[in-house]
């Protein structure tokens, strides 16, 4: 998504994008600033949680229940990121996926569950999503992983 450091860093408005931090007063950049999330869970305490979490970060969100709603405002709110759990009814998780990248979208993509088997994660991963996490999700795993997609760590070895 960003080329380098220096895009993400010029991408992020430390004027638009930051607020007080309540146990000191001062600034705080927001590290998810202005990036759209779409999240689907069937439950709808993680939901809660995905969208509270990464508002606080910064991150415009939408979640869903089910798939079929969240495929059809992709086009529409062109998200940077998704997050996803495998265990839903109707169109489960990989079959998201797989749709998702079948209609060219090439954002990273987060697969949640509470499945730990080797062969599960590996099915996620072969079928398109980026990073495997298992539940229940912790705030601060959740956030070091979405910044470690969306933002260049090594600019020496980023986009090769």
């Amino acid at each position: 998504m960003f080329s380098s450091r220096a895009e993400w860093e010029e991408y992020q408005n430390p004027f638009a994008y930051s607020r007080l931090d309540p146990c000191n007063g001062s600034k705080k950049v927001l590290p998810l600033a202005g990036i759209r999330v779409l999240a689907l869970d069937d439950h709808d305490d993680t939901n809660r949680l995905f969208s509270t979490v990464l508002e606080l970060e910064g991150a415009l969100v939408k979640v869903f229940n089910t798939a079929l709603p969240a495929l059809e405002v992709l086009e529409q709110f062109q998200p940077e990121l998704l997050i996803c759990d495998l265990a839903m009814p109707g169109m489960d998780g990989d079959q998201f996926i797989v749709e998702v990248r079948a209609r060219g979208w090439r954002m990273p993509a987060i697969a949640i569950s509470g499945r730990c088997e080797q062969d599960c994660i590996a099915q996620a991963l072969a079928l398109g999503f980026n990073l495997y996490m298992r539940k229940p999700v912790h705030i601060k795993e959740l956030i070091t992983n979405v910044i470690q997609l969306l933002v260049p760590q090594d600019l020496d070895t980023f986009g090769r």
